[in-house]
C-alpha cells in the first residue's frame, strides 16, 4: 500500500498537546499518532452511519408490524442490514 503525504496546519496549543500525547504514549512520532487517531475517527463515523441505518430500518420494522421477533430473527436482520450498509459504504 502506498502512503500519500498530506499537510495540515495546527495552532501552537494543539501542536503542544499533540507533542505531549506522543511523549505520554507508545507512539514514536506525530505521524503515527495522527494516523491512528484518523483511523479511529473514520471507524467511529462508519459505526455512527451503520447505527443510523439500523435505527431507520428498526423504525420501518415497527411500522410494518415486526414487533415480536425472536433473538435469532433480530440477529439475522441486524446482520443483513450491517452487510447492506457496508456494501453501500464501499467496504
Amino acid at each position: 500500500m502506498v502512503n500519500d503525504l498530506i499537510n495540515i496546519r495546527l495552532n501552537n496549543k494543539i501542536l503542544k498537546q499533540l507533542d505531549q500525547a506522543v511523549k505520554d504514549s507508545l507512539y514514536s512520532n506525530r505521524s503515527e499518532l495522527m494516523k491512528t487517531a484518523l483511523i479511529k475517527f473514520l471507524d467511529e463515523l462508519q459505526t455512527q452511519k451503520a447505527l443510523k441505518e439500523l435505527k431507520k430500518h428498526y423504525g420501518e420494522g415497527k411500522i410494518t408490524g415486526l414487533k415480536d421477533t425472536t433473538s435469532e430473527e433480530f440477529e439475522k436482520i441486524r446482520s443483513e442490514i450491517g452487510k447492506r450498509s457496508l456494501k453501500e459504504s464501499g467496504l
